[in-house]
């Protein structure tokens, strides 16, 4: 499952609820001063696979549920999608970067999975990027990424599919997101990341909004959404 976000207003604000079924991946909370990511694998080299970068780089990796697109394969002239999130919020990417690997590479899976992501940086520019389909950028205001595919939705995309594909979640964030004002704050995003979060099935374990005005996070463990943290990029 998962849901993220970027409203832009008077601040800059980006979201996301990981969720995740027990015992899938490995995963832990790391706050560095220029780096919050949700990591997995060994803790001295850990991958990041959703978080923000000091100054604003914003990456994420949900679950995409189209497994025929952009299935991995070798090659110089291919990018996994994987490797872009992990480089961008590390801050071994900049954003003209990324989107020229985006638009000229192949995008493609890691093995076995399927994964799109939603990029954002601090000027507010957003980029949508999905294996075998590339990348887009979008110029609204408000941007949603949950299960499904963007550019190129799914032919069963009926209501009895919803749920798999998180097209509620993703009419929700959106609908609260047009119809908030340009005061958009980070409590206003957690409300978002609350109204969104999942108890069954794939539980919502690590929920986070970034605001580029006070440069901080705050984030939320395990949907305990009335016990917040915070952490300030130095």
């Amino acid at each position: 499952m998962c849901t993220g976000f970027v409203k832009k207003g008077k601040d800059l604000i980006c979201g996301f609820n990981m969720d995740l079924p027990d015992g899938v991946w490995n995963y832990r909370v790391y706050t560095r001063k220029d780096q919050f990511f949700v990591g997995v694998g060994p803790a001295f080299a850990p991958i990041r696979i959703h978080g923000v970068g000091s100054g604003g780089r914003f990456g994420n990796l949900p679950y995409m549920n189209a497994p025929e697109r952009g299935r991995f394969r070798l090659g110089f002239g291919r990018r996994r999608i994987d490797s872009l999130v992990h480089r961008y919020i590390g801050g071994k990417l900049d954003f003209d970067r990324l989107e020229h690997l985006a638009r000229t590479k192949e995008i493609v899976n890691l093995p076995g999975h399927s994964m799109h992501s939603l990029f954002c940086d601090a000027e507010g520019r957003i980029l949508l990027v999905e294996p075998g389909d590339g990348a887009r950028r979008i110029e609204e205001n408000e941007a949603v990424i949950s299960n499904f595919p963007l550019m190129v939705p799914p032919e069963d995309l009926t209501p009895e599919r919803h749920g798999f594909y998180g097209v509620d979640r993703y009419d929700r964030a959106m609908s609260m997101l047009r119809t908030a004002g340009d005061d958009f704050s980070m409590a206003d995003g957690m409300e978002v990341l609350r109204a969104v979060a999942q108890r069954q099935y794939a539980p919502t374990r690590v929920s986070f909004v970034y605001s580029r005005r006070e440069n901080a996070v705050l984030y939320a463990l395990e949907g305990q959404f009335d016990k917040l943290h915070r952490w300030e990029f130095a």
